[in-house]
């Protein structure tokens, strides 16, 4: 056999082994049910600015039971709860989106927040935390 059949048996069969490596992982990460949560919003605005800011969680099993929004202004935090059976699906992953507004007086800088939980339709509750730093200053003068 030649030096190049060689060479491409090889690479054939690490190119294989590669592609088995990918179905393997990519099988077990659909099987892991999880909580994904996410703060969006700008990361810098000026005092007196209302900011839009999205709470978006992914679930594969359950829904949304409470929402808890802490905006790191002092204010007492926003709370959003609901009963998550109402919308059982199956086991395909679902976004669901909360859209909240923050007028930000101060300067400084803030930490946003949210807490997650998830539940019901036969899951276990799950609670998962995200943060979101804005910061509040006025544009320099030129």
């Amino acid at each position: 056999m030649s030096r190049s059949s060689k060479q491409a048996i090889v690479g054939l069969g690490l190119m294989a082994a590669f592609l088995v490596g990918v179905v393997v992982l990519a099988t077990r990460g659909n099987e892991e049910r999880g909580l994904r949560a996410q703060v969006l919003s700008t990361r810098r605005a000026e005092p007196g600015d209302t900011v839009p800011i999205t709470i978006t969680a992914v679930d594969t099993f359950g829904g949304v039971k409470r929402v808890e929004v802490d905006f790191g202004d002092g204010k007492d935090p926003e709370v959003i709860e609901r009963d998550p059976s109402a919308d059982c699906r199956s086991d395909f992953a679902r976004t669901e989106r909360f859209d909240f507004e923050r007028t930000y007086n101060g300067e400084g800088v803030v930490n946003v927040v949210a807490t997650v939980t998830t539940g019901g339709c036969g899951a276990e509750d799950e609670t998962v935390e995200a943060i979101r730093t804005i910061t509040i200053k006025p544009l320099r003068s030129s």
